[in-house]
């Protein structure tokens, strides 16, 4: 299919090419069908459609065709995967590969890869074969670093423990809760930054004091109360508890002498303890619009600090 494609005597069609597609292998057949259709570039949109039913397998582009009427949202893309993955006859394994690897290439079609029907990390963490498992960590960690933002994703499998290398794991925008923490993160010894933005997090399991983070961020997770496990976590230096829904304070931060930054606004309490004078090494502090007074006592406090109020 590639082949065909750079045969092709358009110059748009070529440099679309040699920009997203140079590294497809030959039997990527979708992903490519939903570049050129749905390019902004109207030469693109005008060929594909020509080139897959011609040279693409049999009945995958009428199958296409009808899942995506002329609608460009990513929502009707990922019905095109779907359609695919459910009657076409291709691996589906390989078919989520393919997603993940074209999301990477092109983040603005990220969204397929986040669906847990079988597509995306999800699906592939979930498979009953544990070297596809191992596959899936294989290609989605890069550099230490394993990113997993918006994946639908509620756990984590154990393979992962074999990446003891990994030191910043980006879990936002998950399902996870304090009920469905991935424990297998307590097995990653040099883990240091954990992002979890944004998931169901109403408190923080015991499990949590296990990790020897540098770096935490919890922002938009409904806490409400002080997640006491922080107290434990000493190498803490970098900690995000904003809009977190906390109505005071959390005394488990005083516990935490390694700490720089904090920042804990969007949130309801209005005083701040003195003992945030134990913190000698925090040179950023934002604080909530309804601290505001007690932020006049904290920058006295810590005259080193940079502190700050949100305005809302």
């Amino acid at each position: 299919m590639i082949e065909v494609l750079r045969s092709k005597k358009s110059a748009a069609v070529k440099k679309a090419l040699t920009a997203y597609a140079e590294e497809l292998p030959d039997d990527a057949v979708l992903p490519l069908y939903v570049f050129f259709r749905y390019a902004h570039d109207a030469k693109h949109r005008k060929t594909a459609g020509e080139i897959l039913k011609k040279h693409g397998p049999a009945g995958v582009g009428d199958m296409v065709r009808q899942k995506l009427p002329m609608a460009k949202c990513k929502a009707d893309k990922l019905e095109a995967y779907l359609a695919l993955h459910q009657g076409s006859g291709l691996d589906p394994v390989e078919l989520a590969f393919e997603c993940m690897w074209w999301a990477r290439k092109r983040p603005q079609m990220a969204k397929f890869q986040q669906h847990d029907g079988g597509l995306g990390a999800a699906g592939l963490f979930g498979h009953p074969d544990e070297t596809v498992r191992r596959r899936a960590l294989e290609f989605l960690v890069e550099g230490g670093s394993l990113k997993l933002a918006d994946q639908a994703l509620t756990a984590l499998p154990d393979e992962l423990a074999e990446f003891t290398d990994l030191h910043t794991v980006d879990l936002r925008m998950n399902k996870f809760s304090k009920s469905r923490y991935p424990a297998v993160l307590g097995r990653l010894p040099n883990l240091r930054k954990l992002l979890l933005t944004g998931n169901g997090m109403s408190g923080l399991p015991s499990q949590f004091s296990q990790l020897n983070l540098e770096e935490l961020d919890l922002w938009g997770n409904p806490l409400k109360k002080d997640p006491t496990p922080l107290a434990s976590m000493k190498s803490l230096r970098r900690l995000n508890l904003g809009s977190t829904k906390l109505t005071s304070f959390p005394s488990s931060i005083l516990e935490l002498p390694d700490l720089e930054a904090l920042e804990v606004q969007y949130n309801a309490f209005t005083d701040v303890p003195v003992e945030i004078a134990r913190l000698t090494k925090l040179r950023k502090l934002v604080l909530p619009k309804s601290a505001k007074k007690a932020a006049v006592g904290v920058r006295q406090a810590l005259p080193d600090c940079n502190v700050k109020v949100d305005r809302y």
